[in-house]
């Protein structure tokens, strides 16, 4: 087991830029490409010499921007092209769910970014994709967000020990994400799913072998992703392709975090309110932040967090919050019972709100262990992989281990 710690002294000794991708604390099991010493590189992780034939003497390879999209308000997609002879020749492979060093032009320190597409996809046509949160801090982000486009040339080095195995693949696997720790769990998923459509056979009974509407024969709930955000899931619309696509191998539920929703609700509520009635909200929780709040970004944020507090009885806030519709309650209820639901498979991509709790993690192992048992595979456990921010992840390792999953079975991705 390497300790966060050592990984973090690793990477600053490098001059790597964080939060991005990581070292697991469990590594996979099975061989696989390990992170490239930095030759090269002064302190700072400045890259020293120029890349001969796509290949740096520091073991990067050149890599081409093919594309940049916006995925949600605060995180960017880059479709990125490797030179054919590099994949060909071997000098650019990764494994699902491992990064790379990211080195933009004119930013000093790289930034770790996991890859998001699957090894097939770099096979296919020589590109791979990473997702990149907006950062005030990060050089590498602030390139990304602010000033990449199609042609630009930057550079790369995959890493990391975090990765699905072939061995990983063959048994049911529970994926947990947080934010952008999505990225590494759709590279994973991507390939279960390349892997099981290469195994599904030609033609097929129709109907009474379980098939749906359109002649799909629904498969054997192989993988279930549990993906936690405050409101905007970045990835979504690829994390529901996968899962329509899967005919039943694979469901998603999407968890939105209480604590978000009402942000962005809060937000809102303080745009629209006058000086007086903001004044007049404040003083029924009993905050006064003074008359030039509104020229401290600090006290801005107080004032947005208070639109959450419920005021005492006796007040009347200027402008109270609406109660959410019935009809969004019922759909929520609706969708609960679905997934409570243990005959009912292939669901595909469902919403709730709230943050993964023990009930939740528990009722996707039990789907995952039922499918197991309908397939023929009673001996094979359920194997995890958890992405988020530490805390989140720590305290989903000890849930599951506490449910019963063998320690060996729990792969986390640790940020630094």
């Amino acid at each position: 087991r390497r300790s966060s710690t050592r990984i973090d002294q690793g990477l600053r000794s490098r001059g790597r830029e964080g939060p991005m991708g990581c070292g697991s604390s469990v590594p996979a099991k099975g061989p696989g490409p390990a992170p490239r010493p930095a030759k090269g590189t002064d302190g700072s992780g400045t890259l020293e010499g120029k890349a001969t034939n796509g290949i740096g003497g520091d073991g990067t390879i050149v890599a081409t921007v093919a594309e940049v999209r916006q995925e949600t308000s605060a995180v960017k997609l880059l479709r990125l092209r490797v030179p054919t002879k590099s994949v060909e020749g071997g000098e650019f492979a990764f494994r699902p769910g491992q990064w790379v060093d990211f080195y933009a032009p004119g930013v000093d320190k790289p930034g770790g970014y996991s890859i998001a597409s699957s090894p097939r996809q770099l096979a296919r046509d020589g590109t791979f994709d990473v997702a990149c949160k907006q950062s005030r801090t990060q050089g590498t982000s602030h390139w990304i967000h602010d000033g990449a486009k199609p042609g630009d040339e930057v550079r790369v080095r995959v890493g990391g020990e975090f990765f699905m195995s072939t061995e990983d693949g063959d048994a049911p696997l529970l994926m947990v994400a947080g934010g952008i720790g999505i990225s590494p769990l759709c590279a994973m998923l991507e390939t279960l799913l390349e892997r099981e459509r290469s195994s599904r056979p030609a033609g097929g009974a129709r109907g009474e072998d379980g098939s749906d509407a359109n002649g799909r024969r629904k498969r054997h709930l192989r993988a279930v992703l549990l993906y936690s955000e405050k409101t905007e899931h970045a990835l979504s619309g690829r994390v529901r392709d996968m899962a329509l696509r899967s005919d039943g191998a694979f469901e998603c539920v999407f968890h939105r975090t209480a604590a978000g929703r009402s942000t962005v609700a809060a937000k809102a509520q303080f745009e629209a309110m006058t000086t007086a009635e903001l004044h007049a909200h404040l003083q029924s929780v009993g905050m006064d932040l003074g008359l030039d709040m509104m020229t401290k970004p600090e006290l801005v944020d107080l004032a947005v967090a208070s639109l959450t507090v419920v005021p005492n009885a006796s007040s009347t806030p200027a402008s109270p919050a609406k109660p959410p519709k019935k009809l969004h309650d019922a759909h929520q209820a609706e969708e609960a019972e679905q997934w409570d639901d243990s005959d009912t498979c292939g669901q595909g991509a469902i919403t709730r709100d709230g943050r993964i709790d023990k009930k939740a993690l528990g009722r996707a192992i039990d789907r995952l262990r039922a499918a197991a048992v309908s397939e023929g595979r009673s001996g094979t456990d359920v194997v995890a992989f958890l992405c988020g921010p530490p805390k989140m992840s720590d305290a989903m390792e000890k849930t599951l281990l506490k449910l019963g999953l063998p320690k060996q079975s729990v792969r986390l991705e640790r940020w630094w």
